[in-house]
């Protein structure tokens, strides 16, 4: 439980967090969220600062300080279908709107923190459905967005328990993708577990 009384004190464990401290790193210890700040420098959005735990197979010592072109290196097709589309709605972020979206991707192992490396392909661990819930919001006095990611992880054993045809469908969506995207996503070394 927590409460408010001159400060936000979470009751069970005494931590106790100073309301006025302009702090990122500690603002992000009250929420499961990984946190980034984008800050709009002339035509760009940049990532100006972050606390980042559970990246999905990135770093972000490769990543602060660059623009979203940096950001989405990896991405097929950024620069040519997505930078507009992207760059136009984050421009259109205001204080009251809130921007949500999902992305998926597979994964060998339970770790929030994942990189495929950790898992090499002969790995026995299991696999995961792993779920980016990302949020987007612009802050009133800086402008700057705050962009929060949320994992999920489940088992696929979890998952066949509740959806029979799980890896059926699955198997069809990664079907559904070019190579660069499955590549992307690390999912050619998948196929042959499905």
């Amino acid at each position: 439980r927590y409460f408010r009384e001159g400060n936000l004190l979470h009751q069970h464990s005494g931590i106790e967090w100073y309301l006025d401290a302009p702090d990122l790193a500690a603002s992000s210890l009250w929420i499961p969220e990984d946190i980034c700040l984008l800050q709009q420098l002339g035509d760009e959005h940049i990532l100006t600062a972050a606390s980042v735990c559970s990246p999905s197979n990135w770093q972000l010592r490769h990543k602060i300080g660059g623009n979203l072109n940096v950001i989405h290196d990896p991405v097929p097709g950024y620069e040519a279908r997505l930078q507009e589309r992207v760059n136009r709605m984050l421009s259109q972020i205001n204080e009251q709107k809130l921007i949500l979206r999902f992305n998926w991707s597979i994964q060998r192992g339970n770790e929030l923190c994942w990189r495929p490396d950790l898992y090499p392909p002969d790995s026995n661990d299991g696999l995961y459905w792993r779920v980016e819930r990302q949020t987007l919001r612009r802050l009133p006095i800086t402008r700057a967005i705050v962009f929060g990611i949320r994992i999920y992880l489940e088992s696929f054993a979890q998952l066949e328990k509740r959806i029979p045809a799980f890896r059926q469908q699955i198997r069809k969506l990664i079907d559904n993708l070019d190579a660069k995207q499955r590549g992307y996503k690390g999912l050619d070394s998948i196929l042959t577990l499905l």
